[in-house]
């Protein structure tokens, strides 16, 4: 598991609330394998799952990401990989760690979930999830992009504000 990202959105039109929660880099078979392990068999026993997900081409965290989030595959979401080069305009896709990757620009074209939920009024919070810092109209009520810096998220604050936001 190479990177953790968790998307929680809270308060849907109904009122029901809906968490997301996105591991890159693993598979079913690993999550059968500690699935004895008490917050793996909550999932099993009390959440939903799919053992019909399957990743698009290319395989890389981003396009599954964004596919799963928009529904439509990367040829037409337009995030074909981690890193990008638009070889007509010269303009360059960097995984996140340049400010014009977070631009509302031919990168981001289709909108994923968690818009069309703000769109429809829905209260929407983002938990160490790049794209939550991504220029969107509406953006999500609360986003904590994940740390670039190496450190963790470990102090108290940061988990009162992930269990409050979806209580």
């Amino acid at each position: 598991m190479d990177l953790w990202s968790l998307v929680f959105l809270a308060q849907v039109v109904n009122a029901q609330k809906l968490v997301l929660i996105v591991v890159d880099g693993l598979s079913g078979s690993h999550f059968h394998r500690y699935s004895f392990l008490p917050g793996f068999r909550l999932f099993e026993e009390e959440g939903v799952w799919s053992t019909r997900l399957f990743p698009v081409f290319p395989s890389l965290p981003l396009p599954n990401r964004h596919t799963l989030l928009t529904g439509v595959p990367p040829r037409k979401h337009g995030i074909i990989s981690d890193f990008v080069l638009n070889w007509r305009t010269g303009q360059k896709f960097l995984n996140f760690t340049q400010e014009s990757d977070f631009q509302q620009s031919d990168w981001w074209s289709i909108d994923p979930v968690y818009v069309t939920a703000t769109k429809a009024k829905a209260s929407v919070a983002m938990f160490f999830f790049p794209e939550c810092r991504v220029n969107w109209s509406p953006p999500p009520h609360l986003c904590v992009p994940p740390r670039t810096d190496g450190l963790s998220f470990s102090d108290d604050r940061v988990a009162k504000i992930v269990v409050e936001a979806t209580k």
